[in-house]
C-alpha cells in the first residue's frame, strides 16, 4: 500500500496556522548534508525530511501532525513527491520554519595550520607552522603580515622568512592554507602570532689607547770601517820587538781630525795632527800574537776604523832603561 500523509491540505494549513507562533524558527543556513547524513535521523524523536532538495527537521511537528505518526514513515527520506501531492502553497510557505540546510556534497574541510615557532633578528622574522591535515595536495600557505599578504609557499618545510623589517618593531602574522580540492578548494586560517624584531645595540666607541712616549735611544758614536784610514806599517803578521813605529794614514776628504791607536782593543795613544806615527815599546808586552788597529774621528764625531792587523811580539832580551826611545818630534811614544 502506498504511504501518504493522512491529512488534508486544509487541515495541515489550519493546524500550522494555529501553532506557527509556537514553533521554533528554522535555521536557514547554508549547511549542506548528504543523503546518508539525513538517513540517520529516521525516528519520531529525531526526524529529518528532504523536500525539493532542502532538509527539514520536523521532530517538533510530529505531536501535532493531523495525520498522527504517519509522517514518521518518511523520516530520514526524501518526501518531496508525497508532500507536494497533498499540500498547497500555503502549507509550503510554512516549511522555512523547519529548514536546517540543503542536500548535496559538503565542501571539503581541512585543519588550520598552527604557527609553532617564530624567531627574529633586527630585520627579519622567520615563522614555521604545522601542516594542515585532511587537505588535497598540494597545499598553498599564504603568509599575512598585519593583515596583508607578503608571500606564499608550497614547500614541505612549512616555513617562511620575512625580510626588510625595522628593528624593535612588533609584527602580527597569520598563515592561510588553501588545498587543491575541486571545484571548491578548502581553506583554513591559523591564529595570529605577534613577533618583535630585535633592537640594534649601539657599538660602543672604543677608548683610544694613549700613545706611549718613546724612550730616547742613547746617542752612540757612529762607527764605520772605511778605506779612509789604514795602518801603513808594520805589515800584518810582522814580528816586532822593542820600539816599533806604527804609522797610520788618512785619505783626503775623510775629514779625520784625530787618530787613536788600539792594542788588543785597548786605547793606547791619540794624535791630533799628521803625521800619525805611534811608537810602541813592546818590552813590557808579553811575547805572542797581538792585534793593532787605528781609528779616526771626524768633526761630526763619526769614528772610521781601519782593519785590524795581527803582529807577533818577540822580546828577545830584557828591557833596559838605556834603550833608545823615539824622537819626541816624530810622534807619540808609549810602552805597554
Amino acid at each position: 500500500m502506498k504511504k501518504t500523509f493522512a491529512f488534508s491540505a486544509i487541515a495541515f494549513t489550519a493546524i500550522a496556522g494555529m501553532v506557527f507562533g509556537a514553533f521554533p524558527r528554522g535555521t536557514q543556513a547554508a549547511t549542506v548534508y548528504t543523503t546518508a547524513q539525513v538517513a540517520t535521523h529516521n525516528t519520531a524523536s529525531d526526524c529529518w525530511l528532504i523536500i525539493s532538495g532542502s532538509v527539514y527537521n520536523v521532530t517538533s511537528f510530529i505531536p501535532i501532525h493531523p495525520g498522527g505518526n504517519a509522517i514518521v514513515a518518511y523520516c530520514g527520506q526524501d518526501a518531496t513527491s508525497v508532500f507536494l501531492s497533498i499540500h498547497d502553497q500555503t502549507a509550503m510557505n510554512m516549511l522555512p520554519t523547519y529548514l536546517i540546510g540543503t542536500v548535496g556534497t559538503p565542501a571539503p574541510t581541512i585543519t588550520a595550520p598552527v604557527i609553532t615557532n617564530a624567531t627574529a633578528t633586527t630585520s627579519t622574522v622567520t615563522i614555521s607552522w604545522s601542516a594542515s591535515t585532511g587537505a588535497t595536495a598540494p597545499v598553498t600557505y599564504t603568509v599575512l603580515r598585519n593583515g596583508n599578504s607578503i608571500g606564499s609557499t608550497t614547500n614541505t618545510s612549512n616555513a617562511f622568512t620575512d625580510t626588510g623589517l625595522s628593528p624593535g618593531t612588533t609584527y602580527t602574522y597569520i598563515v592561510k592554507a588553501t588545498d587543491s580540492s575541486t571545484p571548491t578548494p578548502a581553506t583554513a586560517t591559523s591564529s595570529a602570532k605577534s613577533v618583535t624584531t630585535l633592537t640594534v645595540t649601539p657599538t660602543p666607541t672604543p677608548t683610544p689607547t694613549p700613545t706611549p712616549t718613546p724612550t730616547p735611544t742613547p746617542t752612540s758614536t757612529p762607527t764605520s770601517t772605511s778605506a779612509g784610514i789604514a795602518i801603513v806599517s808594520p805589515a800584518a803578521s810582522t814580528t816586532v820587538a822593542r820600539w816599533t813605529m806604527i804609522r797610520a794614514t788618512t785619505t783626503a776628504g775623510s775629514g779625520i781630525t784625530k787618530v787613536q791607536l788600539l792594542i788588543d782593543g785597548n786605547l793606547k795613544a791619540t794624535l791630533t795632527h799628521a803625521p800619525y806615527r805611534f811608537y810602541w815599546y813592546t818590552g813590557w808586552t808579553a811575547s805572542g800574537t797581538h792585534t793593532i788597529q787605528v781609528k779616526g774621528l771626524n768633526a761630526s764625531g763619526t769614528v772610521i776604523a781601519s782593519a785590524s792587523e795581527t803582529v807577533t811580539v818577540s822580546n828577545v832580551r830584557q828591557h833596559r832603561e838605556s834603550d833608545d826611545g823615539p824622537n819626541e818630534h816624530e810622534g807619540s811614544g808609549f810602552d805597554d
